[in-house]
């Protein structure tokens, strides 16, 4: 019998799913919001070329047997689960009532505050956070520059302060009482006058993401470890294998399955989890928890475990249709290149897999040059605002 996949796409990963499992049927419970429209054209008219199905269906055509994964939880979600019977069967066969997903829904909003997270962190092993951080109103700085402020609810490295001086410091309020600091929150609000995290900024440590499933058992499943491609604080992709040493995966497993089972046994989480880490002086910190998909989750599911390379791109003239057609695929190796996904008709998230490391590498490199591709990159939109993301910078 085949297993079906009801997948709740949220705000984002419909793509993403299918390229990764592109081999089973998968039906969205918000199928007219789940793609962008450049990704609605990729499937229609030019994936069949390089051997990707139109997998993707909505919900009501589902008949069968079935399993259900989500993005992230979201009311929306659980209202669907109301509708439709209380209960599911995860990705891991385990059955959760909607109580179970309330509790995690409600686990999820938890883990993603820093605050939250961090005095979690602290209370399994201090020695797992960075050094001499400080939950703290602004007023109160006592940390050398450069410096990071991570308000509760910022998007991953989006919605964070990095200042370089006083002067950057002094200029914080400012930014933190602008809509533009508030549009990179979850709830896209944000209080000037809340309790924020002051760190020490390492701009030029590695950063690692740890993507794993959080079982009913509140066990560590489908677990991967990838390096980020992080510029300044911005996300722009993934390397795979990750170049750590074989202690420090040990050391990103163990935090992970610690951290793992404390989200489900004191909140009762339960889903996709993606934790953040850097390597400081030879030792592993972790710096973030997303409690949803990750961008990289998926790509090791398209993978099949072989080196890839996933880089954030722009077309030069604003047309990403014109490429559409240049994108490859092995059917034997499953080599390639292809989009991961497409947010809009000028950015573009691509991902290159093959033999080695190297090779996926330099086969993107050569692909970007040849299509008219270069690496996205940030710009200035308010006199202290290096963008919607990252503030006083250092010019």
């Amino acid at each position: 019998m085949v297993m079906k996949k009801i997948y709740y796409p949220g705000k984002g990963g419909a793509f993403r799913l299918f390229v990764a499992e592109n081999k089973i049927d998968v039906y969205l419970t918000d199928f007219k919001n789940a793609l962008t429209k450049t990704e609605q054209i990729f499937i229609e008219k030019y994936a069949p070329k390089i051997g990707l199905r139109n997998n993707l269906q909505p919900f009501q055509n589902l008949t069968g047997v079935y399993q259900y994964e989500w993005y992230s939880l979201t009311n929306h979600f659980l209202n669907h689960i109301h509708q439709n019977g209380g209960q599911i069967s995860d990705i891991c066969g385990d059955i959760l009532t909607l109580n179970d997903l309330s509790k995690a829904y409600f686990a999820a909003e938890k883990i993603r505050n820093k605050l939250c997270f961090y005095k979690m962190v602290q209370k399994i092993n201090p020695n797992y956070l960075l050094p001499n951080w400080k939950i703290n109103k602004l007023e109160n700085k006592k940390i050398e520059y450069p410096l990071i402020i991570k308000s509760s609810q910022g998007k991953g490295g989006k919605g964070n302060i990095v200042c370089y001086s006083d002067s950057d410091f002094n200029q914080c309020r400012k930014i933190l009482s602008s809509k533009l600091f508030a549009k990179k929150q979850e709830n896209e609000q944000y209080n000037p006058l809340n309790k924020i995290i002051i760190e020490k900024f390492y701009p030029n440590a590695a950063s690692y993401n740890c993507s794993f499933y959080c079982t009913k058992k509140g066990k560590i499943k489908f677990q991967k470890i990838s390096q980020q491609i992080i510029e300044e604080v911005f996300y722009r992709g993934n390397i795979y294998p990750p170049l750590l040493t074989k202690s420090q995966l040990k050391d990103i497993t163990e935090i992970s399955g610690k951290i793992c089972h404390i989200c489900h046994s004191d909140y009762g989480y339960v889903g996709w989890l993606g934790l953040d880490f850097i390597l400081l002086n030879g030792k592993i910190h972790v710096i973030e928890a997303n409690p949803r998909v990750n961008s990289v989750t998926h790509a090791h599911e398209f993978s099949k475990g072989k080196p890839f390379f996933i880089r954030l791109m722009r077309h030069k003239a604003m047309q990403l249709t014109e490429i559409f057609d240049k994108f490859i695929l092995d059917p034997e190796t499953r080599y390639g290149i292809v989009p991961y996904q497409i947010p809009d008709n000028e950015n573009v998230l691509l991902i290159s897999v093959n033999s080695t490391l190297e090779k996926a590498e330099n086969e993107l490199k050569r692909f970007a040059q040849a299509n008219g591709l270069e690496n996205v990159t940030q710009e200035n939109i308010l006199s202290f605002s290096k963008s919607v993301s990252y503030y006083c910078t250092k010019l």
